[in-house]
């Protein structure tokens, strides 16, 4: 290879790699590798760099190894520290890079020091988008809590900061500083008075900001009054903004691509009419929690918006309009997402498939007026629909019969009234279904996945959780009758091992009540934590309003059983608390406002404080037999060893130490709390043991592979969108895999881990 790299001159070679690496840049590296000649051009063709850690590779030497780079991402920042940071950017500063691109989105440290080296003279002069949005710092912090914080530089960027950025960076076009807490209308007045070009202005999260700020950027900054479009725009749960605010807005809505209002309690019908108006270039919106609006403004939406193909307006008033608004049909719309409108039925929905002939994703979640009859009729005009999701719809048995929907591949029934007769018409009409969702579907038997697995050729995920009556024996059959099939959930495995054969609905679904509630209920979230906090960055439902959930219950409990009989059930019952992971990984980790106010053992303690109030509570209200989980070895999960382990071949050994002092804590909790409290049977279930000899010694328990998961690459992927049967390099056979993706163990872990936990909770039940 290297003799023949001279027959063709380099443009020719130049053309050749440049058609790989617009493929896919890892075309490039065999290649690359042949010789010296092919190496230099595939270097020149690089314009995107993602950096994993500082100190990984000389950035000098990798900078100049790609000197056409235009566009750069540090990725990972939760391990770095101030030093690195100022590290990066002096280094890029001095590389004469003409950069157009700056990702430090989730950066945790990027303080004053960063942003002086940054906004230096002529050292990015082509720089025109910068990123250093954080994510998470924002959620759940009042004003007094941000005021306690001493140094607001030392912990995030301000106001001094973006003033000084701002003046050196004048061709800035793009700005995302979301997430940064103590940034004031200052910073809007110095980004758009210095950086003229400006088109993108991204402040979410940025509570200090105020009305009066957001005018002076709408009404006076230049960009505006030039005449360059503002494509996207932003506001959240604003209570200090009237109409007559969002109204200013009319003269820029013009060329607005993108609109989220999101929970914006003035907004009615008649005010989105008036506004829709203006929005011809709309091609997605998101309305979210603005309940006043009804269906009429989806009409009104449809109608004035030519171009709109994307519409959210979750928890809204759908159905509680008057439906008077004459329908314009859209072709251009292809997804809508109507979650949580419980007033929305058969007529509202007939209405919208009407309205939307080309609809491909549909989400009526939790929209219990829609009945089976409904759904039959949406699908009569629905045949394009890609993706359905019926969460808790109860009244929804079956999509009814009809033509073949071949599009559809992916359905969402969670919670759903889909019994077997459902799956047997699912089976005949979708052969094309690739995922589908069952999850606490107890119409659900054997007979009914047979059905479906007999005719789905093509489904690669299956989620069984919940299902009371499909046996997890079937998981065997439902492997090797289905090839197709790489991701199997199936929950309860040490509910299994301890002998029941029915388990406790999910409190919030429809199955949850009159016999049912004999049984006890699910209170719990998946994200949670024991500290409200963690709740609120995963939008889950935090241990406060699970405890109301669980008094609710009670009441319901008594109605159906009597008040005695209630009241045995409760003391009898057993009580499983899971708590913690997502507090230290969601959380804590990520969070640099709880790193500045506490140390891992202090925040542990935090915790902990909350779980012994939370079991006085529970046993305030009866209960007296109750287990709570340990964490396991966070350390060893494949995802925290892609984030944090550069420096170490195995488990990441500080994370693991804070889970074990947070283990130990819980412990001596445990000790001490039936000294208080007579009568309580408390035990810990220790998960950290098990799963962490599995992972040191996988070999021990017929496993093969403990470093990295079974889907994908087993480092990172976590969801269905990363973690699905396409992802590429998924094994054939899990059962060799101590994980499953990035974080969750595989189904054969997990029956090692219950048959592990099994000894540890009989005290409770004897």
């Amino acid at each position: 290879m290297a003799e023949s790299c001279k027959d063709l001159p380099d443009e020719c070679w130049e053309l050749i790699l440049a058609r790989l690496h617009q493929l896919h840049h890892s075309h490039l590296e065999s290649p690359s590798l042949s010789c010296k000649r092919l190496l230099s051009i595939a270097n020149s063709l690089r314009t995107h760099l993602k950096i994993l850690h500082p100190t990984a590779t000389p950035l000098s030497a990798l900078f100049n190894r790609f000197p056409n780079l235009n566009s750069i991402s540090i990725f990972s920042l939760r391990d770095f520290d101030e030093q690195d940071l100022n590290h990066i950017v002096t280094h890029l500063s001095a590389s004469n890079l003409n950069l157009e691109t700056l990702d430090f989105s989730g950066a945790k440290s990027l303080h004053l020091e960063s942003l002086k080296i940054l906004g230096s003279p002529d050292s990015m002069p082509s720089l025109e988008e910068l990123d250093i949005s954080h994510s998470s710092s924002y959620f759940g912090f009042d004003t007094d809590e941000l005021q306690a914080i001493d140094n607001p530089g030392a912990v995030g960027v301000t106001d001094r900061g973006i003033q000084m950025l701002s003046s050196k960076l004048e061709g800035l076009r793009k700005i995302d500083m979301s997430g940064h807490v103590f940034l004031t209308d200052k910073s809007l007045l110095a980004l758009s008075t210095n950086c003229v070009y400006l088109t993108d202005i991204l402040f979410c999260g940025c509570s200090l900001v105020t009305l009066s700020g957001i005018e002076f950027v709408m009404r006076n900054s230049t960009n505006l009054s030039a005449g360059i479009p503002l494509k996207k725009f932003a506001l959240s749960h604003c209570e200090c903004f009237t109409f007559s605010g969002i109204s200013s807005l009319s003269n820029i809505c013009w060329s607005l691509v993108f609109l989220r209002l999101r929970g914006i309690s003035f907004l009615t019908d008649e005010k989105m009419s008036d506004l829709s108006q203006c929005l011809s270039a709309l091609v997605k919106i998101h309305l979210d929690l603005c309940k006043n609006l009804t269906e009429t403004a989806f009409f009104n939406l449809a109608k004035y918006c030519p171009l709109l193909e994307d519409v959210s307006m979750k928890w809204t008033n759908l159905g509680g309009g008057d439906g008077a608004t004459y329908i314009v049909k859209s072709s251009r719309i292809k997804s809508v997402n109507l979650d949580i409108n419980p007033k929305m039925g058969d007529e509202c929905l007939a209405k919208v498939a009407s309205l939307c002939p080309s609809l491909e994703v549909l989400v009526v979640s939790s929209c219990k007026s829609i009945t089976e009859k409904g759904i039959a009729d949406f699908f009569k005009s629905g045949s394009k629909i890609r993706e359905l999701q019926i969460y808790e719809c109860g009244g929804i048995k079956s999509i009814g019969n009809g033509s073949e929907l071949s599009e559809l591949h992916f359905l969402g029934a969670a919670k759903s009234g889909l019994n077997d007769d459902g799956l047997a018409v699912l089976g005949k009409r979708c052969h094309g279904l690739l995922h589908l969702s069952l999850e606490n579907c107890l119409g659900v038997t054997t007979m009914g996945l047979k059905e479906i697995l007999t005719n789905c050729k093509r489904l690669g995920q299956l989620d069984l959780t919940g299902c009371l009556n499909a046996s997890t024996e079937t998981v065997d059959w439902m492997v090797f009758s289905r090839p197709s099939l790489r991701k199997i959930i199936v929950s309860d495995i040490t509910a299994d091992t301890l002998g029941f054969t029915t388990y406790p609905p999910a409190y919030l679904s429809p199955q949850a009540s009159g016999k049912n509630l004999l049984i006890g209920a699910n209170f719990a979230s998946a994200a949670s934590g024991y500290d409200d906090k963690t709740a609120l960055l995963s939008h889950a439902i935090s241990l406060t309003q699970q405890v109301q959930f669980y008094k609710e219950y009670q009441a319901k409990l008594a109605r159906v059983a009597g008040n005695q009989k209630a009241a045995s059930i409760i003391k009898d019952g057993l009580y499983i608390v899971s708590f913690g992971s997502s507090d230290f990984v969601q959380n804590y980790y990520v969070n640099p406002f709880l790193n500045k106010l506490y140390t891992p053992d202090q925040y542990s303690s935090f915790l902990v404080g909350i779980f012994s109030s939370f079991v006085k509570d529970l046993y305030k209200l009866g209960a007296r037999r109750i287990g709570v989980t340990s964490l396991p070895p966070l350390g060893c999960l494949p995802e925290t060893i892609t984030l944090f382990g550069f420096h170490q071949s195995g488990c990441v050994s500080r994370i693991n130490t804070d889970a074990q002092g947070f283990n130990n804590k819980i412990n001596s909790a445990v000790t001490s709390l039936p000294k208080q409290l007579p009568g309580l049977k408390i035990a810990v279930f220790d998960i950290f043991k098990p799963l962490y000899d599995l992972v040191q010694t996988p070999s021990n328990y017929g496993f093969a592979e403990a470093r990295r998961g079974c889907c994908g690459t087993g480092t990172v992927e976590t969801t269905s969108l990363l973690c699905n049967p396409k992802s590429i390099g998924t094994c054939r056979n899990a059962t060799q895999y101590v994980f499953w993706d990035a974080v969750h163990p595989s189904q054969a872990a997990n029956q090692v881990l219950a048959d592990a936990l099994i000894s540890q909770g009989i005290s409770l039940i004897g």
